[in-house]
Protein backbone atom coordinates (compact mmCIF):
# COMPACT_ATOMS: atom_id res chain seq x y z
CA UNK A 1 0.00 0.00 0.00
CA UNK A 2 1.46 3.24 -0.54
CA UNK A 3 3.24 5.26 2.00
CA UNK A 4 1.21 8.23 2.27
CA UNK A 5 -2.53 6.96 1.13
CA UNK A 6 -4.21 7.08 4.69
CA UNK A 7 -2.91 10.29 5.39
CA UNK A 8 -5.19 13.77 5.21
CA UNK A 9 -5.12 15.24 1.65
CA UNK A 10 -3.33 18.58 1.23
CA UNK A 11 -4.24 21.79 -0.71
CA UNK A 12 -2.05 22.85 -3.18
CA UNK A 13 -1.79 25.26 -6.19
CA UNK A 14 -1.62 23.31 -9.72
CA UNK A 15 -0.30 26.63 -10.92
CA UNK A 16 2.57 26.15 -8.54
CA UNK A 17 3.19 22.72 -9.34
CA UNK A 18 6.56 21.51 -11.23
CA UNK A 19 4.92 20.40 -14.33
CA UNK A 20 6.40 16.77 -15.23
CA UNK A 21 7.21 17.43 -18.35
CA UNK A 22 7.88 20.42 -20.28
CA UNK A 23 5.10 19.08 -22.69
CA UNK A 24 2.69 18.54 -19.61
CA UNK A 25 0.38 21.26 -18.88
CA UNK A 26 -1.62 18.97 -16.60
CA UNK A 27 0.94 16.33 -15.09
CA UNK A 28 2.74 17.40 -12.07
CA UNK A 29 5.75 16.25 -9.83
CA UNK A 30 4.11 15.26 -6.47
CA UNK A 31 4.81 17.76 -4.05
CA UNK A 32 5.46 15.04 -1.00
CA UNK A 33 7.26 12.35 -2.60
CA UNK A 34 8.76 14.37 -5.63
CA UNK A 35 9.04 10.97 -8.00
CA UNK A 36 5.36 10.51 -8.50
CA UNK A 37 2.83 12.43 -10.72
CA UNK A 38 -0.36 14.03 -10.34
CA UNK A 39 -2.42 13.83 -13.47
CA UNK A 40 -5.58 15.84 -12.74
CA UNK A 41 -8.54 13.05 -12.45
CA UNK A 42 -11.80 14.13 -14.71
CA UNK A 43 -15.59 12.91 -14.01
CA UNK A 44 -17.96 11.83 -16.06
CA UNK A 45 -18.12 14.71 -17.91
CA UNK A 46 -14.59 14.86 -18.39
CA UNK A 47 -14.26 18.25 -16.61
CA UNK A 48 -11.55 18.66 -14.29
CA UNK A 49 -11.58 17.44 -10.65
CA UNK A 50 -10.58 18.89 -7.51
CA UNK A 51 -8.90 15.71 -5.54
CA UNK A 52 -5.78 13.98 -7.15
CA UNK A 53 -3.85 11.16 -5.88
CA UNK A 54 -0.49 10.67 -6.20
CA UNK A 55 0.37 7.55 -8.36
CA UNK A 56 3.31 6.83 -6.26
CA UNK A 57 3.31 7.80 -2.70
CA UNK A 58 -0.91 7.74 -2.52
CA UNK A 59 -0.60 11.39 -1.60
CA UNK A 60 -4.53 13.01 -1.77
CA UNK A 61 -4.34 16.27 -3.00
CA UNK A 62 -6.81 19.68 -3.41
CA UNK A 63 -6.23 22.04 -6.14
CA UNK A 64 -7.45 25.16 -4.52
CA UNK A 65 -6.56 27.29 -8.11
CA UNK A 66 -8.80 24.29 -10.04
CA UNK A 67 -11.33 26.87 -10.89
CA UNK A 68 -8.90 28.59 -12.77
CA UNK A 69 -7.67 25.26 -14.33
CA UNK A 70 -11.66 24.67 -15.62
CA UNK A 71 -11.67 28.37 -16.99
CA UNK A 72 -8.97 27.55 -19.18
CA UNK A 73 -9.26 24.37 -20.42
CA UNK A 74 -12.97 25.98 -21.79
CA UNK A 75 -11.51 28.81 -23.42
CA UNK A 76 -9.27 26.74 -25.41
Amino acid sequence: MPENIKKDPITVKHSELERWSKDSIYKSKCPVCKDGVLLILRNKQLELEQFDVCIACGQGVYYEDIEDLRSREKAR
